[in-house]
């Protein structure tokens, strides 16, 4: 089975992470069960500044695939997100936000999609911020789903896969956005499907 370098596979998803400043990783770390995220000072982007590291905790190298991903209850991981989300938000002393079910239907239909349906474009929405993301499968391969729920660990990944992103942790912390919608699509070939809403 092959394996695949943590710094390669990041540099693909990381290189504009540096750029921000709103939300470092000095100031908001990760506080994944399953990942690592840290500079490197040896690897620098094009203005010198130290890349951001992503890797599975407790080895260096990701595997190339998650064959656990094809057993995955969707329905059991969709009811744990808004949970998890605030659970995320506890960890940066943010309040507690509510599911809107009219955003989470939106969410979980246009998760899908992103997956199943080629060219698919997710429609901009007044006064409604939207980011969606895809994690990798191979970015579940180390994790040791005899000691992890898999429903659980996904849902709570769901969120830490946006840290160092400004994007992404602007949404998911802001105290203005008090509704939140969450859809999720899981499947072996493409991973976890993300999408999410606020207003």
């Amino acid at each position: 089975m092959k394996k695949i370098l943590f710094l390669f596979v990041f540099l693909q998803i990381g290189l504009f992470v540096n750029s921000q400043v709103k939300y470092p990783l000095s100031k908001y770390p990760m506080h994944s069960s399953i990942w690592s995220m840290s500079y490197d000072t040896w690897m620098k982007d094009e203005d010198g500044k130290p890349l951001v590291v992503f890797s599975p905790k407790g080895y260096h190298t990701f595997e190339n695939d998650c064959p656990e991903l094809r057993n995955v209850n969707l329905i059991k991981v969709q009811s744990l997100l808004i949970t998890e989300l605030n659970t995320f938000r506890k960890d940066y002393k943010k309040e507690n936000i509510k599911e809107s079910k009219t955003l989470s239907t939106k969410s979980v239909d246009d998760a899908k999609k992103l997956a199943t349906v080629k060219n698919y474009k997710i429609v901009n929405e007044n006064d409604i911020k939207i980011v969606y993301d895809r994690i990798p499968p191979d970015f579940f391969s180390r994790v040791d789903f005899k000691k992890f729920n898999i429903e659980k660990t996904i849902a709570e990944s769901v969120f830490d896969w946006f840290v160092a992103n400004d994007a992404g942790m602007g949404l998911l912390l802001s105290d203005q956005k008090k509704e939140f919608g969450v859809g999720v699509y899981v499947n072996e070939t493409n991973g976890v499907t993300i999408v999410i809403r606020g207003k």
